[in-house]
């Protein structure tokens, strides 16, 4: 018997550190497919959970897996290090995200604002935001090929990840029809971004002073604080309407997915 009737659910304890872009293929009937990220369950789709380092795999077929995967940091004495292939004036080494910005480079997450300019205090639209969180994921696929939102516009560099977040039950935009593409991003949403397409959930109430309770983003800043993704901004404030600047989302990914 090579196929069932039915899909099944192969779970795969992975070690997802220092590893992005992952993807994984199967060989069946001496051929070889890419199977697709998904949260469907449906035959030859996959799924990878993060905070409980597993890989769900859905098929109906007895074949054979790989998984492959770019290896983005090297160990020495404890320490993470990364090789610094490019050098921006405005990233001092000493500088709380200056290992963040060397990933999201050397890793195609973003680029600098010039050839030596990263401007880490500028601030990001939406759609760069879910963009970095997309790529920081290894561009996963999306199964739909048109946009509910009327703002995103086919072909730009946000489509695929505008596409995937919203399928995935990342961001319903606004509720107008609209995803605010151009709008600036604050704390809260970027925060909000990340624990839904992590499927992370909050274990403990506790959060910081200014975060309402019931808010839209509770839970996701106590899962940020309690995972280290973010202490918020001093005095146990998370700040959740300031703006996310590019410095502090390269950060959020790097601690989650890195550190």
């Amino acid at each position: 018997m090579t196929e069932t009737s039915k899909v099944l659910e192969l779970v795969i304890p992975f070690d997802f550190s220092g590893k992005s872009g992952i993807k994984l293929y199967r060989y069946h009937d001496d051929k070889a497919e890419a199977l697709t990220e998904s949260y469907s369950m449906a035959d030859g789709t996959f799924k990878l959970d993060r905070t409980a380092e597993l890989i769900y795999v859905y098929t109906n077929r007895f074949s054979t897996y790989a998984i492959s995967y770019n290896n983005y940091t090297a160990y020495s004495g404890g320490e993470i290090v990364t090789e610094k292939k490019v050098k921006f004036v405005d990233v001092p080494e000493n500088s709380y995200y200056a290992k963040a910005v060397d990933w999201a480079v050397e890793n195609g997450i973003t680029n600098g604002v010039d050839e030596t300019h990263f401007a880490p205090d500028a601030t990001c639209t939406r759609a760069q935001a879910v963009t970095f969180l997309w790529r920081a994921l290894g561009c996963p696929e999306p199964t739909a090929t048109e946009s509910e939102f009327t703002d995103v516009v086919e072909g730009a560099f946000y489509f695929k990840a505008v596409l995937w977040v919203a399928e995935n039950g990342v961001t319903n935009g606004y509720g107008d029809g609209t995803f605010g593409m151009n709008d600036t991003v604050n704390r809260a949403q970027m925060v909000t971004f990340m624990e839904r397409a992590m499927k992370g959930k909050a274990t403990t109430a506790e959060s910081f002073v200014d975060v309402p309770e019931g808010s839209y983003y509770a839970d996701a800043a106590a899962w940020a604080k309690e995972n280290g993704i973010s202490n918020g901004v001093g005095g146990n404030k998370f700040g959740s309407n300031e703006n996310c600047a590019r410095a502090q989302i390269v950060t959020m990914l790097y601690r989650y997915f890195v550190k």
